[in-house]
Formats: structure tokens, sequence, C-alpha cells
């Protein structure tokens, strides 16, 4: 896959979910070019082994997202990877844990630098404090509201209501890794409250992100149900027993219709009664006698969390097919 085709399947689900306007352009950065932190071609072949860091945001409301989090192009982290995933893990949530109100922006980033340098001196990374110029050099994160880099006023002190980004990364060309996770934080008077809890985040989420046979678990655990689509029974994109589930309710809708559209007046009783079962049976399919049309809506698969409620469905939409049969 090249990083042109994934920015145009980000897009496309934004247009999906009905936003058209991103937030801002994607980065799709596979590699060393992860390195570049606004690298923004998005022109390469993505290799096997690669990371890919993926930088966007939808714009709803007029108020922007920002949310980065880096993938592996083969579908599994390498050990090195995982353990710098973990790094990087462990940093953010000190640095969520660090937002407070009452403190500058700037004294946030303070300590949130040096928090890191410690992490990464434990962790073998450094030799150094001062050496961590070399593998992590932009701040924690930025204000985020009408504009992406929304104005950062600097005298004025973190207060509950403000939105950051909470965004530490890893980069080093040498090893071609450039890691940032990024996410969305209200700050609160007590607690913080992690906007962009439901994306996947840590190395064994996004991992089993990439498994079809998980992703009904990830996303069940999520706040909020994880993706609406899973809610609503349709299932992961690219599931193809969901995919026929879908085609075949598509099939009884529009044979509904069909059935229930309006016959010329003046036609004599057995012609109306024609045009009608032509216009249940139009393209050979009839939803009550072809069994493959119904046996693909009621086979159970395990990405529906309720397939007897889809069978309930399925008998509510034969009933109001079967009143459309009757002779007019």
């Amino acid at each position: 896959m090249n990083e042109t085709e994934f920015e145009a399947i980000l897009l496309y689900q934004w247009a999906r979910a009905g936003e058209k306007v991103p937030a801002f352009p994607a980065i799709a950065a596979g590699g060393s070019r992860a390195t570049c932190l606004h690298y923004n071609s998005n022109d390469t072949e993505l290799a096997q082994g690669e990371l890919l860091l993926v930088d966007h945001g939808a714009m709803k409301g007029l108020y922007c997202a920002d949310i980065t989090r880096t993938v592996p192009v083969s579908g599994e982290y390498t050990p090195r990877q995982r353990e710098l995933m973990e790094m990087v893990l462990q940093i953010q949530q000190k640095a969520i844990e660090l937002l407070r109100p009452g403190k500058l922006h700037r004294e946030w980033n303070d300590e949130v630098l040096e928090a890191y340098k410690g992490i990464m001196m434990e962790r073998g990374e450094i030799e150094k404090p001062e050496d961590i110029g070399e593998f992590y050099y932009h701040g924690i994160g930025h204000h985020l509201g009408l504009d992406t880099h929304d104005e950062n006023v600097s005298d004025i002190p973190i207060a509950p209501g403000m939105v950051f980004t909470v965004e530490p990364g890893f980069y080093s060309a040498e090893e071609g890794i450039g890691i940032r996770i990024e996410d969305d934080v209200l700050v609160g008077e007590e607690t913080n409250t992690v906007l962009s809890e439901g994306f996947p985040r840590t190395p064994d989420e996004i991992e089993a992100s990439w498994r079809p046979s998980d992703r009904r678990r990830i996303h069940e655990s999520s706040p909020g149900g994880g993706r609406r689509g899973l809610l609503q029974g349709r299932g992961p994109s690219g599931c193809r027993p969901c995919h026929r589930r879908r085609r075949a309710l598509s099939r009884l809708k529009q044979d509904r219709r069909k059935a229930s559209a309006p016959v010329p007046r003046g036609m004599p009783g057995d012609k109306r009664r024609l045009q009608g079962k032509r216009g249940l049976e139009a393209g050979g399919l009839h939803p009550l006698r072809n069994p493959g049309t119904l046996r693909d809506v009621r086979r159970p698969h395990p990405c529906h969390p309720d397939p007897q409620g889809g069978l309930r469905r399925l008998g509510q939409e034969i009933r109001r097919l079967r009143l459309c049969h009757q002779p007019p």
C-alpha cells in the first residue's frame, strides 16, 4: 500500500461520517519519514516491517480533533518497536497526570521533559539527560479548539474546560523509526478526560484491530462501544458475511419499494396483479421464495452483538413485504 492510499481511506471514512472537511492535511509517514514532524507528501510505498505514523483529525461543528497513532504495516510490532511504543505510552500517561489547572503551559512542558529524561535513562535509551534532544524534539502538546493549533497566551494558566493535545514521541532516523501517540484531553477540576479514548492505542489493541476476530472485543471494551457500525450490526469493514447480509437486506428493501410502486390507472385487474408480481420479482429476486437471499440475512456471524435481533428485524421486514403482496 502507498501512503496516498491510506490518506484516501481516512478522508473517505470522514466523509462517510458526514464530515467532508478535515481539521488539517493528513500526515501518513512510513519508516524514517515519520521522523519529519510535519511530513505530508504521503506518496511513498509502505514496506513490511515498517511503522506507519498517522496524524489526522476530523472537524465537527467547527471544532477540530488532532489524533496520532503509530501502527505496524505488517500487523504486528517487532520486539524493539513494541518496547519503544510502551515507553512513549508511559510518558504520555505521566504527561496527562501532570496536566493540571493553575500551571502555565511552558511549566507543564518542562515537567514532562524532565520526567521523559528519567524514563529514557532508566530504559537505557540515553546516557545523559541532554541526549534526549536526539530522539525527542518538540513540545508535549498544544491548545485545541476552533483551530488545530489554537491560540496560546503564554501568561494565562491552564484552567478547567481547556482542551490540550498530549503527544510525546520517539524519533530515530538511524533505526528508521518515528513514533508519536497523540490524544485530545479535556482538563477537569479533579481529573482529566481523554476525549479520544475510544481509539485503539496500546500495542495489543492496535494489533488486535488488524485481526477481524478480535475487533468486536476491542470495540466493546472501549468507552462508547467503539465504532458505530459494530453497534448497528454492520460489522467491521471488509467482512464478507456482513457484506452479504447488508446486500441481502438491501435487496429486501428494494423489492418492497417495487411492490408498493403505483400501478397506472385503467389497467384491468389481471394486468394489475401481473404488474405487482413483476415488481416483486424484478431481476429474478423474490424475497419470500429465494432462499439464498434470506439465508444471507439469517446467517449468524461473530461481528454482530445480537444475531437474534437481526432475525427479529428480518421477521418484521418479511411481514411488511407480505402486506405488499396482497392483490390490489
